[in-house]
């Protein structure tokens, strides 16, 4: 189901409240919601250099913040012995294509993504591996 409640207005605004954290009810199946992956906003906060602090902020709620609310020690933070999930972006190419007609389009300018320290999406595709799992870690 994709539901039309809110406008890209709203969804700007929700986002910019300093307690907003990135999270998703989205299930990934043959047609999720657009959205479901927070790169629309994303992108244009990467994207445009004016918003560089808007753009660290953006990665801290997707990153840092948010494992910290779950209560995810080894995750959110790039340091020895943490977990090494991680996403290298080209910041000029970046951008989120996808639409509620082909919602499955991929974004430009990933240029890779390592889950666990291995690489799972390099030169434009996935490589095969598949580290990844199912947090059960109790909140803090």
């Amino acid at each position: 189901m994709v539901q039309h409640y809110a406008s890209e207005e709203a969804v700007r605004l929700i986002a910019a409240h300093r307690l907003h954290l990135v999270g998703s009810d989205a299930i990934f199946g043959v047609k999720p919601h657009p959205r479901s992956t927070e790169l629309r906003r994303g992108s244009w906060a990467v994207r445009d250099r004016r918003r560089a602090r808007p753009g660290r902020e953006a990665v801290a709620r997707l990153t840092a913040r948010a494992a910290d609310r779950l209560g995810l020690r080894d995750r959110g933070r790039i340091a020895p012995g943490l977990r090494a999930d991680l996403v290298l972006l080209d910041a000029e190419r970046f951008l989120d294509t996808a639409t509620y007609d082909e919602p499955r389009q991929y974004p430009d300018g990933v240029v890779g993504v390592w889950v666990a320290g291995r690489s799972v999406w390099r030169d434009g595709g996935a490589t095969g591996e598949r580290p990844g799992g199912v947090v059960r870690e109790p909140r803090r």
